[in-house]
């Protein structure tokens, strides 16, 4: 009867130990969807001779200046008809220094394309130190049936002084 006993509790907390594990896993974690880093983005043609890369980050080669243009692909999963907020993770240190996101919906029919997000570095004060910003998205409908949609990364200097980049942007749902 003991050994009986044994087997049915050890059989009961194995199925209630990994579900207490879920409860306990932190709100936020459920609530970013997306994320992509800056280096793994398609650069555009006319950017290649300007980039260069360092782990996740997408910035400017050597003394190179101007804009540097990256696509970041947006794939389907589950959760993304929730999504209301984009953030960018990326250094900008002022004046002569950009980082962009912005992110657009394509129509699956016609190719149409819509601005339905942006993160702006201008919109922030400038800083030496790597900065994570976000922004609500004017539209928080997805449907991958009838559109598909990229994140464009933008990268900009006009002098060779300092280095900005784009690192991380992710597109996720806040909960208020």
């Amino acid at each position: 009867m003991t050994n009986r006993f044994l087997s049915s509790a050890r059989g009961l907390c194995a199925a209630i130990v990994p579900t207490l594990a879920l409860l306990a896993a932190p709100a936020d974690a459920a609530a970013q969807m997306w994320t992509h880093v800056a280096a793994a983005c398609s650069v555009d043609e006319a950017s290649m001779a300007k980039f260069d890369t360092n782990g996740a980050r997408l910035r400017h080669k050597g003394t190179n200046t101007g804009k540097i243009y990256a696509r970041c692909n947006v794939i389907d999963n589950r959760h993304s008809a929730y999504w209301n907020a984009m953030e960018l993770v990326f250094k900008d240190n002022g004046s002569g220094e950009r980082v962009i996101a912005q992110l657009y919906r394509v129509t699956n029919a016609n190719g149409g394309i819509t601005l339905i997000g942006t993160v702006d570095s201008d919109s922030y004060a400038g800083s030496a130190n790597e900065q994570t910003q976000w922004e609500w998205l004017t539209s928080t409908t997805f449907d991958f049936s009838k559109y598909a949609y990229y994140v464009m990364l933008t990268v900009d200097r006009t002098g060779t002084a300092t280095l900005p980049d784009a690192a991380i942007v992710r597109l996720y749902e806040t909960v208020d």
